[in-house]
């Protein structure tokens, strides 16, 4: 799971690795850097799918961290 926050005035830039997004009307930025594991079992229901457009940010900002990190 990675974190999503809301875009304000202490946002990092749009960036390839902090993309911005819009969920369910809210701007906000992935945040790669607080990544967490959660098991599959703790998912009960989905409550949305991120645009293709948005899951083509998200997939390029995982592969940048962790092949960099």
């Amino acid at each position: 799971m990675m974190a999503l926050n809301s875009v304000k005035g202490s946002a990092p830039p749009d960036h390839p690795l902090t993309p911005r997004l819009v969920v369910r009307g809210h701007s906000v930025y992935a945040c790669p850097f607080d990544t967490a594991t959660i098991p599959a079992f703790r998912f009960t229901e989905a409550l949305e799918t991120l645009a293709d457009i948005d899951q083509d940010k998200v997939i390029p900002a995982l592969d940048e961290f962790v092949t960099r990190a």
